[in-house]
């Protein structure tokens, strides 16, 4: 039993008439004929009776229609949905990016150049970010992580953004109006936690001035990371634009002078894998945003 004859089968019960049925698949009179017959020989019943050159659907016909209606319904709707699926696919793009970045502005210029798309935010951790780049759990990512990318991962640059310690108006830094990383050995910091790429930052230009940072509060978000920071206890090293989103009340932002006090923010996907055509247009469109802007 073949698809086809089903639907011949289907056609012919509702028009009766086999040059009807003919002209409504495109085919001729005698395919019809033969996929009708070659299905009763195979159920053993007639499912038409033939008077006068006239069809009509036999007792066993009538019971055969229920079931080839509810078939082909499953069928046609079982390829319905797979289109949807793969229409949902083409559109979908899964992104990790920390939430700063995620302005309005931002997010109107995505949407304006890919109205189409379907964005799934995702969250990693920085030491997760690329094995999930490269095993395809992840379509792009936006952050400040220069190490560890290896050759697996392409990179671009979106813009450079310099750093600065966040201070509470009380604190004996707020006077100031720049730092050096090598004056802050012993002041107690607020940081994202190990796994966070700001931290790596931290840590970073603090190994070059031949410490490590004393970090006594750990968070996960800015917020949070902040609210030792407003109580004088500690400061934080951030970027300014990281802050935008953010209640900043009560701080004050010191400019960090050390050459290499900054962040490379970057766009990154899998190398040598073909981008799907919505992963491109992302791609794409997100270049554009800082370019446009100049950064």
């Amino acid at each position: 039993m073949e698809l086809q004859q089903l639907k011949y089968f289907r056609d012919l019960a509702e028009t009766q008439n086999m040059r009807r049925t003919s002209e409504n698949l495109h085919v001729t009179q005698s395919t019809v004929s033969v996929a009708i017959k070659k299905l009763e020989e195979e159920l053993g019943a007639e499912l038409f009776t033939r008077s006068n050159r006239r069809l009509a659907l036999s007792e066993y016909g009538r019971i055969f229609l229920q079931s080839v209606d509810l078939a082909l319904y499953q069928l046609e709707r079982g390829v319905e949905e797979i289109k949807a699926a793969r229409d949902e696919r083409d559109r979908h793009v899964r992104i990790s990016c920390p939430p700063y970045f995620l302005t309005p502005d931002f997010v109107g210029y995505i949407y304006r150049e890919v109205p189409d798309a379907l964005l799934e935010m995702k969250r990693f951790d920085s030491t997760e970010i690329y094995d999930a780049i490269v095993d395809g759990r992840l379509d792009l990512s936006i952050d400040g992580v220069t190490d560890g990318k290896g050759d697996k991962v392409e990179a671009v640059q979106l813009k450079r953004s310099r750093m600065c310690i966040a201070v509470s108006k009380e604190h004996p830094l707020a006077m100031c109006r720049t730092v050096m990383i090598s004056e802050l050995r012993d002041t107690p910091f607020s940081a994202y936690g190990r796994q966070m790429g700001p931290r790596s930052a931290l840590e970073r230009i603090c190994r070059k001035n031949g410490f490590a940072p004393k970090v006594v509060f750990e968070a996960s978000a800015m917020t949070d990371i902040l609210q030792p920071v407003k109580s004088g206890n500690c400061v934080a090293y951030v970027t300014k634009s990281a802050l935008e989103m953010y209640d900043t009340a009560g701080l004050e932002f010191v400019d960090v002078t050390d050459t290499d006090a900054y962040v490379d923010v970057q766009l990154c996907r899998a190398k040598n894998v073909p981008m799907r055509a919505a992963v491109e247009k992302i791609w794409n469109a997100i270049i554009g945003y800082y370019r446009e802007r100049g950064e």
